[in-house]
């Protein structure tokens, strides 16, 4: 019973893996409905262990929010897995080579020249997908924003030196993935905690 299951297991991860080496539009769909999935399951980590909700709760307030994880499943797939499949491929051009110091190279560009307007751009996303006006746009930005980049660094400048010097290239959006499960619950906490 377990090969069977070894075997099924095997058979997906060899078609999910030939999928982000496949090129073109496979690839990057690939990518999008997984990372849609996994941001919105960073959402849903979010509203369940630390919010507290669940689908069966007495009120709105301790219900799931299913527009939320809709957001977020949008969000994943459609903003964040495009320009991070383009931004690695292009990290992995311009700053050729394995190891420790084309890694940290790429560690550099990526949390110092792309996350902090990327986390920006994030913000700016979600806000209209959850009616918020331009004011409560401005007020996040100022009082989260740098909080929340300082919190990227904490959790990716080691995340990505592993990626960058150890993960095959077409593995490195799910390994982000991975780690954005953790991301996604912190950032949903941060755009959705009440001061």
């Amino acid at each position: 019973r377990r090969s069977k299951l070894n075997l099924m297991l095997g058979s997906i991860w060899a078609r999910y893996n030939a999928l982000l080496q496949a090129g073109g539009w496979r690839t990057v769909s690939t990518k999008c409905i997984t990372s849609a999935i996994i941001v919105s399951g960073g959402d849903l980590a979010c509203q369940s262990l630390i919010e507290g909700r669940s689908w069966t709760g007495s009120s709105a307030e301790k219900k799931i929010d299913v527009r939320r994880v809709l957001n977020f499943f949008f969000i994943g797939g459609a903003f964040i897995a495009p320009p991070l499949h383009l931004w690695y491929g292009f990290l992995g051009r311009s700053i050729p080579g394995s190891g420790m110091v084309p890694a940290a190279k790429r560690v550099f560009f990526d949390q110092f020249v792309f996350a902090p307007p990327f986390i920006a751009s994030f913000f700016c996303v979600l806000a209209p997908l959850e009616n918020k006006s331009s004011k409560d746009l401005q007020n996040q930005l100022q009082n989260e924003w740098a909080s929340a980049v300082v919190a990227n660094w904490k959790l990716w400048i080691p995340a990505q030196l592993i990626n960058f010097s150890v993960v095959p290239g077409h593995l490195q959006v799910l390994f982000s993935n991975g780690v954005a499960l953790l991301w996604n619950s912190y950032l949903s906490y941060v755009t959705h905690r009440h001061p």
